[in-house]
């Protein structure tokens, strides 16, 4: 799993390749993730555009940093997850608890961030 960080004053962009599962993949993605939550980034887009697969203990992982953020006005948003992976948030439910967005251009314009067209 290969991860490329862009931070911008209102939010930070990570930008996934490759599968995030157990063991070394989903350890790297911890470490990043709480680097970057231990910040105090008020919003974190996670581009999974280049993640073709995930496991439980990668979609427990994003579960995990949500509850980490409840009672914070800091947001974790999905953005352009394959349809293979949309379909298991899905099924899973999580469509429901994540804001999911199939560009990063639309999340940007949508939560009011820099970086948006206009």
């Amino acid at each position: 799993m290969q991860v490329s960080r862009q931070d911008f004053p209102d939010h930070t962009v990570l930008a996934i390749e490759g599968p995030i599962r157990v063991g070394e993949s989903a350890r790297k993605f911890y470490e990043l993730m709480s680097e970057v939550l231990d910040a105090g980034v008020a919003c974190v887009l996670v581009d999974l555009r280049g993640v073709d697969y995930i496991d439980s203990t990668g979609l427990g992982e994003l579960v995990g940093f949500l509850e980490r953020l409840r009672g914070t006005s800091a947001r974790l948003v999905l953005v352009q997850p394959r349809d293979r992976i949309l379909t298991l948030l899905r099924i899973t439910g999580l469509d429901q608890v994540f804001p999911i967005f199939d560009s990063l251009e639309t999340a940007r314009t949508h939560l009011g961030l820099s970086g948006a067209a206009g």
